[in-house]
């Protein structure tokens, strides 16, 4: 292998970051992409040798390359358009990792001396092609992965390395999974905890899984995409990934919010329905109750025939809530509560998801 270092870049086309403080690592599939020669730019439908990192301060050596003895295995860059992807807002490049397709990070020194602690963020924008395999892993000193970020038949899965346990929490999206989407992972070992974001189109947030967390320092000494495996049946990650940022520290949700805004403005196309089909946990993991006390009296509701002994009321789409169990439920989500309208009703006294059922509930549409 030559000596690999960043591509220097005649015009940056992805925009900075909207927050850059512990910014380590920021690949762009739109920038800093080499070919196999590890020297030319890659064009549309070339094999990618190199993935240039653009954090601000990044050491020459700090990027992405395939490893040297697997160098016909990276990834594919490609320029897909809206037509393949309605969520898409324009053409855009992207990485396609095919069976087998791998990026290891190179310039251990220099990253390893910045992820170092008890926090991290990472945020991906990414769509996978099938329901299992490993799409990233950050590894320590120990044999095992110590982050381990993988595509499940719910959705997407995180776990990490603490002692003899592996704390594992699993976004469940539903039928948003095969999607293009936002994805925030939030380690914050200070509060001893994990969160999975998910950001939709028109910047809609959701917190889809929270769980335990190490809470001791970590050196990173490697990270990788996909995997390579000579097993033909063993799952490898398969899909499109456009963008990847770490940061060594747990961004606050202003921040976190702040490039995920950013980055959802960069790739998806408003006004379309990604819908999460399971009820979703508050920052402590819990599963909030449903209560007809989270639900806004709307403004000349129509009255029951008849309210005397009327002990439940519920009608049309008033009093629906959405996957957070408090606020109203949008066009094309699915309804995880329908509140009860009848005077008087207990605040317990409703229709609600019960779990277990993911993707069972009703949706919410407008009928013509």
């Amino acid at each position: 292998m030559p000596e690999l270092k960043n591509p220097a870049l005649p015009k940056r086309v992805a925009a900075v970051p909207a927050t850059t403080a512990g910014l380590v690592a920021h690949y762009a599939a739109s920038d800093g992409v080499l070919g196999t020669d590890l020297k030319k730019g890659a064009g549309s439908g070339d094999r990618v040798g190199l993935w240039g990192n653009l954090a601000p301060g990044a050491a020459a050596d700090h990027l992405m390359a395939v490893e040297p003895q697997n160098r016909d295995r990276g990834p594919t860059l490609v320029t897909v358009q809206p037509s393949e992807l309605p969520e898409l807002a324009k053409p855009t490049p992207m990485l396609r990792f095919e069976r087998s397709n791998r990026l290891i990070g190179y310039g251990k020194s220099a990253f390893a001396a910045k992820l170092k602690g008890a926090a991290m963020t990472t945020i991906l924008v990414v769509r996978p092609d099938r329901e299992r395999g490993p799409v990233l892993r950050l590894d320590s000193d120990e044999a095992s992965p110590f982050l381990a970020w993988d595509i499940t038949p719910n959705g997407y899965s995180v776990r990490l390395a603490k002692g003899s346990l592996a704390p594992t929490i699993e976004a469940k999206l539903g039928s948003a999974r095969g999607r293009l989407m936002v994805l925030t992972h939030v380690w914050d070992g200070e509060s001893v905890e994990q969160r999975i974001h998910v950001t939709l189109p028109d910047g809609y947030h959701a917190m889809v899984a929270a769980g335990d967390a190490p809470f001791k320092a970590q050196t990173i000494q490697r990270y990788s995409l996909g995997a390579i495996s000579s097993d033909p049946e063993a799952n490898t990650f398969e899909g499109l990934l456009a963008e990847w940022l770490i940061y060594d520290r747990a961004l606050n949700d202003e921040e976190r919010e702040g490039v995920e805004s950013q980055l959802v403005k960069k790739y998806l196309k408003p006004s379309v329905a990604l819908t999460i089909d399971s009820a979703t946990p508050q920052r402590n993991g819990v599963i909030p109750p449903a209560r007809n006390t989270s639900i806004a009296a709307p403004k000349g509701l129509p009255k029951a025939p008849a309210e005397e002994f009327l002990a439940a009321f519920y009608l049309g789409a008033h009093g629906t809530l959405g996957h957070d169990l408090m606020q109203p439920a949008r066009l094309g989500q699915r309804v995880m509560a329908w509140g009860n309208l009848a005077p008087g009703a207990s605040a317990d006294h409703l229709l609600a998801y019960q779990g277990g059922q993911d993707g069972h509930t009703p949706l919410l549409i407008r009928a013509s």
